[in-house]
């Protein structure tokens, strides 16, 4: 009888001593979802990242409480298309040709077969679903005439409007540019006209919303893109009222700040939309305007945040929330993106993961890390080819080892490195710059050349080599 006894209490003990190790594969046998939400031109103006005192962004904060907070998250290219195509193909500009907003990945020979980041996803037995600005314009318009949507990526898709209805004329707060120049038919804010639950962005966020209330017999990866805080600055009033035009901060900038520059790095300023701006007191207007699209993009992040949170996928969903580059507001008498500078590369960047700690990394990663560590994190064959490197480490531990720099590129042969300290910056005609933020966060004096720096920039450089 004792043998007896001993032997079921063996048997109970072997079973208790196995069921974490029964539950842990459980697990691994249940897959995460995920969920890319991007916010258009979204720079640092949040409440984690304080790009600036001012900005309103609960929602964003609400998620980066529960996420590792990528403080030093840079794109691989400042501008749309590019930056996109980089993330979901998970190859560098230099890697795949994509350097501007024009050419469409799937149009040529040499990138027409790749495999994009939800397509690898669905051809691993997910269900893909996408609406709103994912990879660049889904309808096609202005610059981009036709489609950039990528319709073998998406089992299903939501192809609506993009933004918030602009009135109609526009409005007064238009800048006053010449015809010629790039932004004339862009700088334009407002009120718009419709309410919020009317906006093509806040229509693009429920179908999202309804798309998680509903039951998927496999994972799924949704993709939710929002337009704003992208051009034209028109939003509902309410969230223009949110700030007193007459106590908006301006960002701090410094006169003399152009003066170390090369040429290569002053042709790609716009002085005419900076100096309009500031000629017809309009600076103050535009940073509120942009303030005011940054807090409706949290909106509609916290719409999203809040239909997964009442949904079944509320504890097995990767979130991850990301802009695609950054956004000047007149530092360095620049705005907009497209250029090789701080402002115009950082962005925020956020990744929640179930059961990993929240935390803030200030290690550099590239957005174009994004796929490689999705198909870590989900467990999906590993993929081959591709320039990223997986984030995990710092997911489970921000403050882990990290030796790579983020690398960008703005046209071809133009390309930035930056490391926990410095951002160098490298110019087709042989020009350079460098900067050391621990003591320069501005990016105000150029460093390239002075003592001490050739051996920093000839280290930086090597990456791109």
């Amino acid at each position: 009888m004792k043998i007896r006894i001993l032997t079921l209490n063996l048997m109970a003990l072997a079973l208790i001593i196995m069921l974490p190790s029964c539950q842990s594969e459980k697990n691994e046998l249940q897959p995460w979802n995920v969920l890319l939400i991007f916010s258009d031109d979204l720079n640092d103006w949040t409440s984690v990242l304080k790009g600036h005192p001012q900005t309103l962004t609960p929602n964003i904060q609400r998620l980066a409480d529960q996420s590792i907070s990528f403080t030093r998250g840079y794109c691989s290219a400042p501008l749309c298309n590019a930056s996109r195509t980089s993330i979901m193909t998970g190859l560098t500009p230099a890697t795949n040709g994509i350097y501007d907003n024009k050419r469409w990945f799937r149009e040529h020979e040499k990138t027409a077969g790749l495999v994009t980041l939800p397509q690898y996803f669905k051809a691993n037995g997910y269900q893909t679903a996408g609406a709103g600005k994912l990879f660049h314009s889904p309808r096609g318009s202005g610059e981009v005439p036709r489609k950039m949507s990528d319709d073998i990526s998406w089992d299903e898709q939501y192809i609506g409007e993009i933004g918030a209805q602009a009135p109609e004329p526009f409005p007064e707060q238009r800048l006053d540019l010449p015809m010629t120049e790039y932004f004339h038919a862009f700088f334009v804010w407002g009120h718009s006209p419709v309410p919020k639950e009317e906006t093509h962005d806040l229509k693009m966020v429920q179908y999202c919303a309804n798309y998680l209330q509903q039951d998927h017999e496999k994972p799924f990866f949704l993709g939710c893109g929002i337009f704003r805080p992208h051009l034209h600055w028109c939003v509902p009033e309410e969230f223009f009222n949110k700030f007193d035009l007459e106590d908006i901060i301006l960002p701090e900038v410094l006169e003399t700040d152009l003066e170390d520059l090369p040429e290569a790095a002053k042709k790609l300023i716009k002085p005419l939309v900076h100096g309009q701006l500031v000629k017809q007191d309009m600076w103050r207007e535009a940073v509120r305007a942009y303030l005011a699209c940054i807090n409706f993009a949290d909106y509609c992040i916290g719409t999203m945040l809040d239909a997964l949170e009442d949904s079944p996928y509320a504890e097995n969903t990767i979130v991850i929330l990301m802009g695609d580059h950054g956004y000047h507001l007149g530092e360095k008498e620049h705005w907009t993106k497209f250029t090789l500078w701080e402002r115009a590369v950082r962005t925020s960047y956020f990744i929640k993961v179930p059961g990993f700690d929240p935390g803030r990394c200030d290690a550099p990663v590239s957005l174009m890390d994004l796929y490689p560590t999705l198909v870590d994190l989900c467990g999906l064959p590993e993929k081959e080819g591709l320039d990223g490197h997986s984030i995990r480490p710092l997911l489970e531990d921000p403050d882990a080892e990290w030796e790579y720099p983020a690398l960008t590129w703005f046209r071809e042969n133009n390309y930035s490195v930056r490391d926990e300290r410095y951002r160098y910056i490298h110019y087709p005609d042989g020009s350079t710059e460098l900067y050391d933020h621990d003591a320069d966060p501005h990016e105000w004096y150029n460093l390239s050349g002075k003592q001490g720096s050739k051996e920093i920039t000839r280290r930086l450089d090597a990456w791109i080599k």
